[in-house]
Protein backbone atom coordinates (compact mmCIF):
# COMPACT_ATOMS: atom_id res chain seq x y z
CA UNK A 1 0.00 0.00 0.00
CA UNK A 2 1.82 3.83 -1.25
CA UNK A 3 0.94 6.05 1.54
CA UNK A 4 2.20 9.60 0.71
CA UNK A 5 1.58 13.26 1.69
CA UNK A 6 0.47 15.91 -0.42
CA UNK A 7 0.49 19.46 0.33
CA UNK A 8 -2.89 20.95 -0.57
CA UNK A 9 -1.40 24.23 -0.65
CA UNK A 10 1.23 23.35 -3.38
CA UNK A 11 0.56 20.36 -4.19
CA UNK A 12 4.07 18.70 -3.58
CA UNK A 13 4.27 15.18 -2.77
CA UNK A 14 6.51 13.74 -0.10
CA UNK A 15 7.25 9.88 -0.93
CA UNK A 16 8.86 7.17 1.37
CA UNK A 17 12.06 5.08 0.24
CA UNK A 18 10.75 2.81 -2.77
CA UNK A 19 6.82 4.75 -3.55
CA UNK A 20 8.04 6.05 -6.72
CA UNK A 21 8.91 2.63 -8.16
CA UNK A 22 5.56 1.48 -6.61
CA UNK A 23 3.69 4.56 -8.44
CA UNK A 24 4.97 4.07 -11.68
CA UNK A 25 4.12 0.02 -11.46
CA UNK A 26 0.65 1.27 -10.46
CA UNK A 27 1.01 3.78 -13.33
CA UNK A 28 1.99 1.67 -15.86
CA UNK A 29 -1.01 -0.49 -14.96
CA UNK A 30 -3.50 2.15 -15.42
CA UNK A 31 -4.30 2.99 -12.03
CA UNK A 32 -6.96 6.05 -11.70
CA UNK A 33 -6.97 6.73 -7.73
CA UNK A 34 -9.44 6.23 -5.63
CA UNK A 35 -12.43 8.11 -6.05
CA UNK A 36 -13.34 8.46 -2.49
CA UNK A 37 -9.80 10.19 -1.69
CA UNK A 38 -10.30 12.17 -4.42
CA UNK A 39 -13.44 13.74 -3.29
CA UNK A 40 -12.68 13.74 0.80
CA UNK A 41 -9.39 16.28 -1.09
CA UNK A 42 -11.40 18.43 -2.67
CA UNK A 43 -13.57 18.45 0.25
CA UNK A 44 -10.33 19.29 2.39
CA UNK A 45 -9.57 22.32 0.03
CA UNK A 46 -13.25 23.58 0.01
CA UNK A 47 -13.22 23.69 3.55
CA UNK A 48 -9.62 25.64 3.84
CA UNK A 49 -10.82 28.00 1.25
CA UNK A 50 -14.07 28.60 2.91
CA UNK A 51 -12.13 29.20 6.36
CA UNK A 52 -9.62 31.24 5.22
CA UNK A 53 -12.89 33.46 3.73
CA UNK A 54 -14.35 33.65 6.62
CA UNK A 55 -11.52 34.44 8.86
CA UNK A 56 -10.72 37.13 6.04
CA UNK A 57 -14.32 38.66 6.74
CA UNK A 58 -14.14 38.89 9.96
CA UNK A 59 -10.72 40.59 9.96
CA UNK A 60 -12.12 43.77 7.63
CA UNK A 61 -14.76 44.01 9.94
CA UNK A 62 -12.52 44.50 12.72
CA UNK A 63 -10.72 46.93 10.95
CA UNK A 64 -13.14 48.99 9.78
Amino acid sequence: MLLSLVCLSCSGVWLDQGELEGLKTKSEKGFHGDATEKALEKWEEMVKRNRESVFNRFIRKLTR
